[in-house]
């Protein structure tokens, strides 16, 4: 679907004679579909007893506000961890081998527990399937 966006798109540019614009909606549908291919990066996360590593990073529980765990249409588990500071909403996906019960427990005596929607660029992009 994008090829198709981006090979329509230079070819209106380059019928209106805009090349340079052409030439950017060309390379940029290319670095975009080149990086589009390369697998996704796995991160280890760890929640110990004070705080919640992201691969080398930590985050004490005091950096997020709330948390919520909640199941999409597709059976997928997902934690949302609320940051104390601002309106970024950090998501999780939960491996199968965490039992969810046990996760939910342990972070209702860090946090409190409260309903966060999904990010809407979260939706956007498991709805288009990229």
């Amino acid at each position: 679907m994008l090829g198709i966006l981006i090979f329509f798109s230079s070819l209106i540019a380059f019928w209106f004679g805009n090349f340079l614009f052409a030439i950017f909606l060309i390379l940029s549908g290319l670095i975009i579909a080149g990086l589009s291919l390369r697998d996704p990066r796995e991160i280890e996360i760890i929640v110990t007893e004070h705080e919640i590593f992201f691969g080398t990073r930590a985050y004490h529980y005091n950096e997020f506000k709330s948390f919520w765990l909640n199941e999409d249409e597709e059976g997928t588990k997902k934690l949302f961890l609320a940051s104390a500071d601002t309106e970024e909403v950090t998501l999780i996906p939960v491996d199968e081998s965490v039992d969810p019960f046990e996760l939910n427990d342990f972070l209702e005596t860090k946090l409190p527990e409260e309903p966060i929607a999904e990010p809407v660029m979260e939706v956007l992009v498991r709805r288009m399937r990229i």
